[in-house]
């Protein structure tokens, strides 16, 4: 039986954006499809995206994995721009990842991976088997400018940020030095409470969340976004609702409506369109280190 309740303080739904999986070299070989859907569930998160270097190429087994735990996995990358930036971008689904991954493959420079420097990049399925070691890298700049993947981005109508802004590399502030004053992200992600606090002080017309960026099993749960939202909980339990029904060939149309509709619920709250908090859609980092 999957759990449906939310157990969390006024009805928080946690939610984590930024996971790595073992197909990320700089990941841990134990960021497998059990291990991090276990991980989420002892950290109580419900609504998460595999988020590989350049790549959606594991979200496959992710997903699948999720739903038979009901956690909500969404496909997503990490996408290195030719400036050094790094901007996580989430889909509604696997079709659109899979035509952004078709993107991806025809422009990546192939280099040629080196294992024992930067490790491997396994895909996997549910069981751990191998179904994949591609032989170049993933983790390296695309030939894209990050003013050019925000109007791709925003094009498409994705969930888009940039990464860990004030980190000392791969942030649009280690890289620029500053954050474009035509920026079109609506949100990004800050790593700790400081910088949190900070950028709250000052006049800034994005939103901030946090994520874990998790590389290890134990990374996971230490940051998250608490969201308060009655329509999106409403969602995640009609999500739940469906995976327990029977009518197995009625679940694969019913979830992918379902998960845009969640999709589109938490792109709302992120944007903050009013620009007004409301009791029932909050959004509040929660930083555990």
């Amino acid at each position: 039986m999957i759990e449906k309740t939310i157990n969390n303080n006024f009805d928080c739904l946690k939610l984590d954006f930024h996971i790595h999986s073992c197909h990320s070299a700089c990941g841990s070989l134990e960021m497998s499809p059990k291990n991090v859907i276990t991980a989420l569930k002892d950290n109580d998160i419900k609504i998460a995206a595999i988020s590989d270097h350049n790549s959606i190429k594991n979200s496959f087994s992710f997903i699948s994995y999720g739903m038979v735990n009901g956690i909500c996995i969404f496909p997503a990358c990490e996408i290195q721009t030719e400036e050094e930036i790094h901007v996580v971008v989430v889909f509604p689904n696997l079709e659109i990842a899979q035509t952004w991954q078709n993107w991806i493959d025809k422009i990546i420079p192939k280099i040629k991976l080196n294992p024992e420097l930067f490790g491997d990049e396994p895909i996997v399925d549910e069981d751990e088997n191998i179904l994949d070691l591609p032989d170049f890298l993933y983790s390296v700049s695309l030939p894209v400018s990050f003013e050019e993947l925000e109007k791709k981005a925003s094009m498409d109508n994705l969930i888009f940020f940039p990464a860990h802004i004030t980190d000392s590399s791969y942030s649009i502030i280690s890289q620029l030095g500053f954050i474009p004053e035509n920026h079109l992200f609506t949100y990004a992600e800050v790593s700790n409470s400081k910088d949190y606090n900070n950028f709250k002080k000052s006049k800034i017309d994005f939103t901030l969340i946090t994520n874990s960026d998790a590389h290890y099993l134990n990374q996971i749960g230490l940051r998250y976004n608490c969201l308060f939202s009655n329509g999106l909980l409403k969602a995640y339990n009609e999500f739940v609702d469906i995976l327990q029904d029977e009518n197995k060939n009625k679940i694969g149309k019913d979830i992918e409506k379902i998960k845009n509709e969640i999709f589109l619920l938490i792109k709302d709250i992120f944007s903050n369109k009013n620009n007004v908090q409301k009791m029932e859609e909050i959004i509040k980092p929660i930083f555990n280190r």
